[in-house]
């Protein structure tokens, strides 16, 4: 939801416009062995022996594997498909507030052997059966909705185990959020990491504000 304050002097036309928007909420996560892992800027290291607790707030429901990719095939990669837990079935859960997300997983193939898996958050299926085919790593993105508090994501390998690289958590309304002023003081976009927009300018007396979220 974005609300719009505007003032304008008659005459005169100036003014300011203010979109206020609700705090983003967003969880970043790289998975590694945190022994000997270099963690992606701006992420949480999880490691396959962070079981989720209400204390910890995030994890995994049992111990899982980590692993280091071959130091040979690393030269180029960034920390975050550097290294990666891997399982054969397991839950990831994190705390976060009630609402609608888009989850995006971070699957790491690190040899050529193919990767089937299916993904089920919060009781739906979002993945069915995805198979990763190059060595590196995919991204999948799915939308969920919370409404007790917890996101629980059921991972499942449908042959072998899957490896999981990382996973961002950011609510769908974080997505794109665009403001459009008169044009007289061109389109003003929003970043939506932002709280608050305030954009100042020159334009006729009573123009038209336009909010497109």
């Amino acid at each position: 939801t974005a609300k719009i304050q505007t003032s304008v002097f008659n005459g005169l036309g100036t003014g300011s416009t203010a979109a206020v928007y609700s705090a983003v909420d967003v969880r970043l996560f790289d998975f590694e062995d945190d022994s000997t892992g270099t963690t992606q800027a701006g992420y949480v290291s999880v490691s396959g022996a962070d079981v989720f607790t209400t204390g910890l707030g995030y994890g995994f429901s049992s111990v899982v594997s980590d692993s280091t990719i071959d130091t040979a095939q690393t030269t180029a990669q960034e920390d975050l498909t550097r290294e990666f837990v891997s399982a054969q079935s397991t839950r990831f859960s994190t705390e976060i507030a009630n609402g609608d997300y888009a989850v995006s997983m971070v699957l790491s193939r690190p040899d050529d052997q193919l990767q089937q898996l299916s993904v089920v958050a919060e009781g739906a299926t979002v993945i069915g059966s995805r198979s990763t085919t190059e060595v590196g790593y995919d991204v999948q993105t799915f939308n969920v909705t919370v409404s007790d508090g917890v996101l629980d994501l059921d991972i499942s390998s449908l042959g072998g185990q899957f490896s999981l690289a990382g996973m961002e958590i950011r609510t769908q309304a974080s997505l794109a959020v665009a403001v459009t002023v008169a044009a007289a003081l061109g389109d003003q976009v929003a970043d939506p990491d932002l709280a608050a927009l305030t954009i100042t300018g020159l334009a006729p007396a009573e123009s038209t504000v336009t909010v497109t979220t």
